[in-house]
This record gives structure tokens, C-alpha cells and sequence, in this order.
């Protein structure tokens, strides 16, 4: 019998839907040095590093997430995420992913964006109340960043100066703490991390204490431009504008 999943990797490379899921995995480049500002490659590396060889499925995944480098090998790795871009699923999501693959053998990882965490943090103690194991990435760029691109587009657009894109979109000074505010609804937690020892480590516990049946979450603090940087396309989207 076929394997179903080497099956659809094979049609959609035909089909040349995506490219890249029909390339020999083993042609995986390998991570970066770290550059001396965390971003979410050098989460990526971390966590690879940390989890060894148990299989990940990752039940929701922020913008930019550098899958060059961790390429989805089969139908678990990634669950997807919600259809329409709502901010505040991710929370969600990633509980819900993890309740249904509690008894498997797979390690349940959700990365999600500050924003998208503070909307939905409620689900923390859904985890929390019924023990369900899921490591909580929050990729922390103390914004709604992705309205400030949409936001930056629009001012180009409108000739209105690009440099106030960040009004009404910032989460920063104070900068909620994430950490804090899941350990209040029964999920250990670490953070917020600023350097690459800490995230070593807090990820390593965050391991342990999933692998052990419960829920945790890292709070990383990363460079918030990072593979977020305003193009053309985003620009057209921006303003409803289509080619």
C-alpha cells in the first residue's frame, strides 16, 4: 500500500503548488550562528536542538517561521492555523492540538505572536485544569506587527510619513509579562527570555515538564523586524489593491 503522505508530496511537486515539499529533505541547509539578537531561526535551532529525535507536531506557527531549516516531513508536523488570520486562535489551537495527541508519542509545540497569545490567554487554563501537555513559544515582539506593515503600506500609499506605523499597534512600555500572566492560570512558565543561554535552558525544562504531562510556556523576546520587512505584495494588500 502507498504511503499517503509520499503520495501528496509527490502530486503537489507535479502539480508545482509548492516546490519546495517535493525537495529531498536531506538537502535541508543547516541553522545559522547565532547573530547576537534572538529571532525566531534561532528558536528554531534551539528548540531542534532540545527535542532531539521525538517527533514534533506544531499546532500553530508565527509569521516568519524559518521552515527551510525545520521542513514538515508528514501529515502531523504541521496542523495549520486559523483560515481567515484571526489574531487570538494560536492560544486555542495549540490546547486543542495537544488534547487530541495527548497519548501519541509526539511532542505538541505552538508558536505564536504576543499579540495573538494576550487575545486567547485564556486557554492557559484550560491546559492547566485538565493537564494537557503543550510547549508554548510565545514569539514576543511586543507589537501587532503585522498591522504595522499593513499600516506602513497604507501611509506609503497615502503619501503620509511610514514612521508613525507603530500608533496604536505597539504592546511595550510596559511590555505585558507573559510569563506572569500564565503562571496566574496554572501554566509554569519562563521568561521573558532576552538571551540565547536562557532560551537553552528554558526550553530544555520546558521539554521536561511537557514530556511529563503538563503544560508550559517560554516567553521569548525577539527582534521584532526579523524577516518581517514590508514588501511590494504585502504593500498592494495593504490598501485592497490587487495586480
Amino acid at each position: 500500500m502507498a504511503d499517503p503522505d509520499e503520495t501528496v508530496r509527490e502530486l503537489i511537486g507535479e502539480l508545482g503548488i509548492h516546490p519546495k515539499l517535493s525537495e529531498n529533505l536531506e538537502s535541508v541547509p543547516e541553522f545559522p550562528e547565532f547573530g547576537g539578537h534572538l529571532n525566531l531561526v534561532d528558536v528554531a535551532r534551539e528548540l531542534l536542538t532540545a527535542v532531539g529525535s521525538q517527533k514534533v507536531s506544531f499546532a500553530s506557527l508565527a509569521r516568519a517561521w524559518p521552515t527551510k531549516y525545520w521542513p514538515f516531513s508528514d501529515s502531523l508536523s504541521y496542523l495549520g492555523k486559523d483560515g481567515g488570520g484571526g489574531v487570538g486562535s494560536g492560544p486555542g489551537l495549540c490546547v486543542g492540538a495537544a488534547l487530541k495527541l495527548k497519548d501519541s508519542d509526539r511532542l505538541v509545540v505552538g508558536v505564536i505572536g504576543d499579540g495573538d497569545c494576550m487575545m486567547g490567554v485564556n486557554a492557559f487554563w484550560t491546559a492547566a485544569r485538565y493537564t494537557i501537555p503543550v510547549l508554548i513559544i510565545v514569539a514576543n515582539n511586543r507589537s501587532y506587527y503585522n498591522d504595522e506593515l499593513h499600516q506602513e503600506g497604507v501611509a506609503i500609499h497615502r503619501g503620509r510619513d511610514p514612521g508613525n506605523r507603530w500608533v496604536g499597534q505597539t504592546i511595550d512600555n510596559p511590555a505585558p509579562n507573559i510569563s506572569q500572566i500564565a503562571d496566574g492560570l496554572g501554566v509554569k512558565a519562563a521568561g521573558p527570555i532576552d538571551s540565547i543561554k536562557e532560551l537553552e535552558a528554558a526550553l530544555a525544562r520546558g521539554i521536561e515538564v511537557v514530556r511529563g504531562g503538563k503544560p508550559f510556556l517560554v516567553d521569548v523576546h525577539i527582534d521584532p523586524g526579523y524577516g518581517r520587512e514590508l514588501t511590494e505584495s504585502s504593500a498592494e494588500r495593504s490598501f485592497g489593491k490587487t495586480k
